[in-house]
């Protein structure tokens, strides 16, 4: 984990976002619609993932496997109206959480990102 105020670049960022979208977030939504209330693996930390960052991994690499997973996720999430919201996975730290809670927290995870990325740049 990294040190308190320490910063992250912006290559690190955005891959520690896309890893999580990919690796852990859809999956997770995966098991949500194909089975009755899964258990969901937990999260080892926040930065579980920052063993497996590559600093010369070309940054618009990251951005269309970002893309990828996002796209995957909202073409798996059901329309407005759909009874899929409420489907439930039990994730040990978390407790039971539905399908629209998931979503909610793919959405604030990366918004969270944004807007620490957007406070550390100079005025």
């Amino acid at each position: 984990m990294r040190a308190a105020g320490a910063a992250r670049s912006v290559h690190r960022h955005v891959s520690h976002v896309r890893d999580l979208e990919l690796l852990a977030f859809l999956p997770r939504v995966r098991l949500i619609l194909d089975k009755d209330e899964p258990i969901l693996a937990p999260f080892v930390s926040h930065d579980w993932s920052s063993g497996q960052h590559r600093p010369d991994e070309p940054l618009t690499d990251i951005l269309a496997a970002w893309a990828e997973a996002r796209a995957e996720v909202l073409n798996l999430l059901p329309g407005p109206a759909g009874q899929g919201w409420t489907r439930r996975g039990f994730h040990p730290p978390s407790g039971k959480r539905t399908l629209q809670w998931w979503a909610e927290r793919i959405y604030t995870h990366a918004r969270g990102h944004i807007f620490e990325l957007r406070a550390g740049r100079p005025a």
